[in-house]
């Protein structure tokens, strides 16, 4: 049902994760060892006509333009089975080519293959990447907003404010893994039956339709039990509301959300911990406009899990970004004002010993042919 294509590198990873979990998956980008390191995703597209964009979108997206059809054809190659229903996206923000290409694509596709559904799993950086990263992840947002599709955004920096963990290679494990679990955990329940009420595929499509931003949480009711947690509608109720906080997703904003889902994966004697009215206090406008419901019979566990969709863009964690860029801005247009280039203080003295003509000399000089400047350098 579902397929996960990733563009660029770190869409590349997120796609290898979700092979590991049975999902169809694809990979495009321009680097050809980028496609290499991956070991797990099956179909690979190596766009041509660079090795590689270093974070310039610009290009990346002047060589998507001349090589978009050889994309798009190999996307319905691919992924166009009626069995595939849901088409997921996968891209950094702040690099060069993923985030250039995705909202390219997925608008492209929505023409094509209108049928599917389509969403986007977007890495945003934390706040310490460079600010030509963080400028790109404004622009990569922006443009996917005009989509009408649902954002899933992993926030990097959520993982490095609430967590120990600070080298990027493990940051980018745990966010790539817990996306992916959430995807397959939630996809598990569209296939299992339930005398209670059950989260179906058509649920899963609806959820994932809806435009805006898309979050998921995860909690063992037990799991989570100690001295201060008191199991109770209430105390469940928290619990999800600080996840929601503390996620690895941009945090949750309190205004509205449109749609949702809870489902409750446990005893069933559990099931009167499951207060929605408590559960969706959070949001200043309370309940959602829809809410699907799941519950499923387990004894071995006490899972509650929440999807959101529609929630309001993420504007607060944007302004983040644009603050610090703007905080550097003078920094930014000093560099960028500098002449890079040397010009030695002794120069004049020596014009004289020049065996140049001064008739030529005070000719305008013309553009160079690339032979010109070779045959500078040679002996």
């Amino acid at each position: 049902m579902i397929a996960v294509i990733g563009c660029g590198g770190a869409g590349g990873n997120i796609a290898d994760e979700a092979s590991r979990v049975g999902f169809a998956t694809g990979a495009i980008n321009f680097s050809k060892q980028d496609l290499d390191s991956l070991d797990n995703v099956p179909l690979k597209l190596r766009i041509p006509g660079s090795e590689g964009v270093g974070h310039d979108r610009d290009e990346a997206k002047r060589l998507l333009t001349k090589h978009y059809k050889m994309c798009v054809e190999w996307i319905t190659e691919h992924f166009s089975s009626p069995s595939i229903e849901v088409i997921i996206f996968a891209t950094s923000s702040g690099g060069g080519t993923g985030s250039s290409i995705t909202p390219m694509l997925v608008e492209l596709m929505i023409q094509i293959m209108p049928e599917k559904t389509y969403s986007v799993i977007v890495a945003t950086p934390d706040l310490s990447e460079v600010d030509n990263i963080q400028a790109n992840t404004l622009d990569t947002i922006g443009e996917l907003s005009n989509l009408d599709i649902s954002i899933i955004p992993v926030d990097n920096n959520q993982i490095k404010k609430y967590s120990n963990i600070s080298t990027k290679s493990e940051i980018y494990s745990i966010t790539n893994n817990t996306v992916i679990n959430h995807l397959a955990k939630l996809h598990s329940y569209t296939e299992r039956a339930s005398k209670n009420g059950t989260f179906d595929k058509r649920d899963f499509k609806t959820t994932f339709r809806t435009k805006g931003i898309l979050t998921f949480s995860e909690f063992d009711i037990f799991s989570t039990v100690s001295s201060t947690f008191n199991v109770s509608a209430d105390s469940v109720a928290n619990r999800i509301h600080e996840i929601w906080e503390k996620s690895i997703y941009v945090p949750v904003p309190k205004d509205f959300v449109t749609r949702a889902a809870v489902i409750f994966d446990g005893n069933e004697d559990m099931l009167q911990h499951i207060n929605h009215e408590l559960i969706f206090s959070y949001f200043d406008q309370g309940t959602p406009i829809d809410l699907f419901e799941g519950f499923y019979s387990n004894n071995e566990a006490n899972k509650t899990m929440t999807v959101l969709s529609g929630l309001p863009w993420i504007n607060s964690r944007l302004s983040q970004i644009d603050n610090q860029i703007e905080k550097n801005k003078d920094k930014i247009q000093q560099i960028f004002s500098r002449e890079n280039q040397f010009q030695a203080k002794s120069t004049n003295l020596f014009k004289k010993l020049r065996v140049a003509n001064e008739t030529e000399e005070s000719k305008p000089s013309s553009k160079l042919s690339a032979m010109d400047i070779l045959k500078k350098y040679q002996n």
